[in-house]
């Protein structure tokens, strides 16, 4: 398509008076803007801090929390006697620990422009953005690198274990003997096992995992279970299902080390294992290994928003939407469960 037009002065081409015939392009006849059904964005995926270490809701920001000693339950006691022998009594070992809320919220400023002239619910964008950052900061604290779960010394010294130089899973070793010893280790029944996606990778390529899964599931479902750890993803968390094993959960969520740095799996290479039991302890007869206690807040959920507006900030001011939450993870038994550390070379 052409079109002539008439030059007012002189310029590169032509004189003033002079018409010219110019080719038009895509540009000149249409205004830029955003494709309405075109939104894309970046979205860590597999969040598994909140069933690692369960939410339990509390009515305030400080607290403490009752737990039993292990003797009670495994030290045994004299229980036989004669007729009018004397009675061996039994006291309740208890002790309490505290426990303080730590205050996670961010925010979103709207400009009132940019709210009444937004192709995409802004509002909607900001809220998960903001709710997206806090469930990457609780998934730091429990399962990344220095959180909870992955520190060794947060673990008693009879539930860890380090695999030996030479003997990793991506050199040589055996990790379902590996993961069967730690399992022997815990003073609780180990129900969660956790690793990310690197270590997942590399306990299923080794022979042994394979020719183990293969022996008890046959070949089709071994190659199916082998499989699956690469759909884990933003909307799919992976579980493994490894006959004489407890339930093998992928951590896939990575982050950066920060604008413009190098991206890595926020659960560190190591193997986590968890007791995790449905609701709270209030028995007296079962721990968690890990729990986060969650003021409930005035909607009863524990996760609250709210919005305020902010005259000062541009020619119509906007509004700020802020998400909070009051939270802590706890690890109230460090010997259900356990960590196996050194599990891959590289």
């Amino acid at each position: 398509m052409r079109m002539e037009v008439e030059l007012a002065e002189n310029s590169p081409l032509g004189k003033a008076g002079q018409r010219v015939t110019l080719s038009l392009t895509p540009t000149d006849v249409q205004i830029t803007t955003e494709i309405p059904t075109y939104l894309a964005g970046y979205r860590p995926g597999g969040f598994r801090a909140e069933q690692a270490s369960p939410e339990a809701l509390v009515d305030k920001s400080v607290g403490s929390y009752r737990s039993f000693n292990s003797d009670d339950a495994f030290v045994p006691s004299v229980v036989k006697g004669s007729l009018q022998g004397a009675i061996t009594e039994v006291d309740p070992n208890s002790s309490t620990a505290n426990f303080a809320v730590v205050e996670r919220y961010i925010g979103s400023f709207m400009p009132t422009q940019t709210m009444a002239e937004a192709t995409y619910d802004l509002r909607a964008t900001a809220g998960r953005k903001c709710r997206n950052k806090l469930d990457l900061d609780l998934e730091i604290d429990v399962l990344g690198s220095g959180g909870l779960l992955c520190t060794a010394s947060n673990w008693n010294a009879e539930v860890r274990t380090a695999i030996a130089g030479g003997s990793e899973w991506d050199v040589s070793g055996n990790p379902i003997e590996d993961l069967q010893i730690a399992d022997e280790k815990s003073y609780q029944q180990v129900t969660d096992i956790w690793m990310n996606k690197h270590v997942g990778n590399a306990f299923l390529r080794h022979e042994e995992v394979k020719s183990h899964m293969r022996q008890m599931l046959g070949d089709s479902q071994a190659d199916r279970s082998a499989q699956s750890i690469n759909r884990a993803g933003v909307d799919v968390d992976i579980d493994l299902v490894i006959p004489g094993l407890p339930v093998i959960h992928i951590c896939a969520a990575k982050k950066k080390s920060g604008p413009g740095g190098t991206m890595g799996y926020i659960m560190p290479n190591v193997v986590v294992l968890t007791s995790r039991f449905p609701g709270i302890p209030t028995t007296g007869q079962e721990i968690q290994t890990c729990l986060t206690f969650r003021r409930r807040g005035d909607a009863g959920v524990g996760w609250e928003t709210r919005e305020f507006f902010i005259d000062g900030r541009g020619p119509k001011g906007g509004t700020m939407l802020v998400t909070y939450v009051g939270d802590v993870p706890v690890m109230t038994s460090n010997v259900s469960g356990g960590i196996i550390t050194n599990v891959v070379a590289a």
